[in-house]
């Protein structure tokens, strides 16, 4: 069977504890059990923020389902310990402000034709969806087009900025003082 490609819709709470912890495991809640059973090693994670409405991160799983209930992560029900766990491992990761924007990326899901166009996140109640590969691969590659854009700018904050005299550069008030001074010639016949 080849690689099946999942939504894990999560609240920034448990994203930022699956996320510190490096990536290495990933728990679903009981209503998941019969389609975490199913998953296999090389299916692959789409992680979706549902209270900041981003996709901000993709994982690989590294083993078939096992049963903890170690508690990790948190849940309204009290008794919810998202016992079926999978290991995993990080491909792409990327800050909340950082991360592709659902409401912009939703109308051309695939997944999402389902459902009224104003209500797309309606798709994502539940916290495991299979969505197509299309899907996934059209928010990876917007994934990785941010991860580099972020580095660049990263790299370019690094630079020498240049010097500013009361918010307006030098080179500004260079050009302003030759018209300035232009005016000034042109007015008195210098």
């Amino acid at each position: 069977m080849g690689k099946t490609f999942w939504l894990v819709s999560i609240s920034s709470d448990n994203s930022d504890k699956t996320f510190s912890s490096g990536f290495n495991m990933q728990g679903f809640d009981k209503k998941s059990r019969k389609k975490v059973d199913v998953m296999a090693p090389d299916d692959r994670l789409l992680y979706y923020i549902n209270d900041k409405r981003v996709f901000s991160a993709t994982a690989t799983v590294t083993s078939s389902m096992f049963e903890d209930n170690s508690i990790i992560w948190s849940s309204h029900d009290e008794k919810e310990t998202f016992p079926y766990r999978v290991h995993t491992k990080k491909d792409l990761y990327l800050e909340y402000d950082e991360s592709v924007d659902g409401t912009y990326v939703a109308p051309s899901l695939e997944y999402l034709r389902k459902w009224p166009a104003n209500r797309w996140e309606l798709a994502f109640f539940g916290m495991l969806h299979i969505i197509p590969q299309n899907d996934f691969n059209f928010i990876e590659i917007e994934l990785e087009r941010l991860l580099k854009k972020n580095k660049n700018i990263k790299k370019k904050k690094n630079n020498k900025p240049k010097a500013i005299t009361k918010g307006i550069s030098r080179d500004i008030l260079r050009k302003n003082n030759k018209e300035l001074n232009k005016g000034i010639r042109s007015r008195f016949k210098i």
